[in-house]
């Protein structure tokens, strides 16, 4: 959407009734990951192809008269090898964390080692007889181990549910936002540095500080208004608003929506801070779509979907309370591995670019954002909660009713659980209240 003389916004015919907004990846992660960095791979090499046509970026670039540039085939290269090579390493991870911890935990609970221990149980408590399941409870940690309260799997479970939620909207949001959103097309905005506007000797009492500064903000937007024909006035605004600065004779900076300064003030100095560069992502080709569809996203999908499945059996199968509260907090240290080697081996180019860039996404203009508010935060406890319920309950029914009898049993001889495993009096009232 275009910008008239006057900085205010003009209409588009194009437009319709669509407008846009951006999503930052600051608001999708953490800093950034490498996943967004093939994403945004192609955008950066196009933007560095476009660079080196100016003659002041030809050397910087490798065009000095000695041929095509290949710094831009190069970073485009290694963003796409960097992530390749975080996929490969996550997935290994994965493998043997299950390998080594989830089916470790998981060979206790099979039904060929706890059928026979089931219906010695059940025995036992109908008939009031604890030596008739004692030989299956010797040597057997997985009854031992029972000592967490059932409410607490629940709990950890909602807590790790509700991390693994957005890691995987979020990729399913990419998926949609680069093969079913309306394309915009991509925008660039250098960094701008910062900027001497005026220096203001004495009051002038024909001319009000706030009408003065009322006549710099409007020259800006007008200026500004041609460069980013895109931008809306009101990113005009804000932008003003951020960069502006305000210094008094002493050296202090003051806040120009509330300032109103005296004779004493004077001289006062107003500049506009510097502006780190700023990329707007809306468009990809084609064959880029299905590359990072296949090579990316869809791995990055997968990879979060088993690392809930295992971390929610991990959490489900392990019965000590303090064992189960780590388990829970620790688990996602798997999920953190594209953003720790984003920070540890990413370029500095890499990230300003990353830090400065945001998805445009076309949205209805008149839309009302309930999502944005409170209807999200609603929805994702709701749905976290309903899914832990579930998962414990239904996906590991088995690993629950077998807790639940061992539980009753103990509770029906809780002098069973100190004589086998020589555990203290406490323990014993604690898996009592099961």
């Amino acid at each position: 959407m275009g910008k008239g003389d006057n900085g205010k916004p003009e209409k588009d015919p194009a437009a319709g009734d669509i407008v846009t907004r951006e999503l930052a990846l600051g608001d999708l992660l953490d800093g950034g990951s490498t996943l967004d960095c093939v994403i945004c791979a192609e955008a950066r090499f196009k933007l560095m192809a476009q660079n080196a046509t100016d003659k002041e970026d030809m050397k910087a670039w490798g065009k000095g008269g000695k041929g095509d540039p290949v710094e831009k085939w190069a970073e485009l290269i290694v963003t796409v090898l960097l992530h390749l090579v975080v996929q490969f390493f996550q997935f290994v991870i994965l493998l043997l964390f299950s390998a080594s911890t989830v089916k470790e935990k998981e060979w206790f609970f099979l039904p060929e080692h706890i059928n026979n221990k089931t219906t010695a149980m059940s025995n036992s408590i109908l008939l009031n007889n604890a030596t008739i399941a004692k030989p299956f409870m010797e040597n057997q940690p997985d009854c031992r181990s029972n000592l967490s309260y059932p409410w607490l799997h629940r709990l950890m479970l909602f807590v790790w549910v509700s991390k693994m939620m957005p890691e995987i909207a979020n990729g399913l949001w990419r998926m949609y936002r680069i093969w079913l959103a309306d394309d915009v097309e991509n925008h660039d905005v250098p960094t701008k540095p910062q900027e001497f506007l005026a220096r203001l000797e004495k009051m002038d009492k024909n001319k009000p500080f706030a009408d003065f500064l009322a006549e710099q903000k409007k020259a800006y937007a007008k200026k500004e208004g041609k460069k980013q024909k895109w931008w809306r006035k009101e990113k005009i605004n804000k932008e003003w608003k951020d960069r502006l600065l305000v210094i008094d004779k002493d050296g202090c900076g003051r806040k120009a929506e509330s300032f109103e300064p005296g004779e004493q003030d004077y001289p006062i100095t107003i500049d506009l801070c510097e502006v780190d560069e700023v990329h707007e992502i809306g468009q990809f080709s084609l064959v880029w779509k299905i590359f990072i569809t296949v090579f990316a996203l869809i791995p990055s999908i997968f990879l979060n979907l088993y690392t809930g499945v295992m971390g929610a059996k991990l959490i489900a199968l392990t019965g000590d309370l303090g064992k189960l509260v780590k388990t829970a907090l620790k688990l996602k240290f798997l999920l953190k591995i594209p953003e720790s080697i984003f920070d540890g081996y990413a370029s500095g180019n890499l990230k300003n670019y990353i830090d400065g860039t945001s998805y445009v996404v076309p949205a209805p203009k008149g839309e009302i954002d309930i999502w944005g508010k409170w209807l999200s935060t609603a929805t994702k406890l709701v749905l976290a909660w309903a899914l832990a319920v579930s998962v414990y309950y239904g996906g590991f029914h088995g690993v629950y009713e077998f807790r639940k009898l061992c539980s009753s049993y103990y509770a029906t001889f809780p002098h069973e659980l100190c004589t086998t495993s020589g555990v203290d009096a406490p323990t014993c009232v604690v898996q009592a209240l099961w």
